[in-house]
């Protein structure tokens, strides 16, 4: 006989739901779009902070660029991609914002 943490064990389903998996879709659609709608510089500047975890003087050497021009570039940017992530209807607590 089982006991009640065996049986829980077996009826837990830790996956992603179905509807889990449509809202993670979609937000990597906004997402997506969101840096689409950056301008070069920006989009840069984020994904090598944001997504490669660059240092801001790693990112400063590798765009030839000084360091307050990269601050720059990811405040701007944060704030054009929030914007773009709002305007889609991207849930805050799902993208951090």
């Amino acid at each position: 006989m089982l006991t009640r943490s065996a049986l829980k064990d077996c009826l837990v389903d830790d996956n992603a739901s179905p509807f889990e998996n449509v809202i993670q879709g979609e937000l990597r659609a906004q997402i997506e779009m969101g840096f689409q709608s950056l301008q070069e510089p920006y989009r840069t500047a984020v994904i090598l902070r944001d997504l490669e975890g660059l240092s801001y003087k790693e990112i400063a050497r590798s765009t030839q660029t000084s360091m307050s021009a990269v601050k720059s570039r990811l405040t701007q940017g944060r704030k054009v991609l929030k914007r773009c992530l709002v305007r889609s209807g991207a849930r805050r607590e799902r993208v951090g914002i």
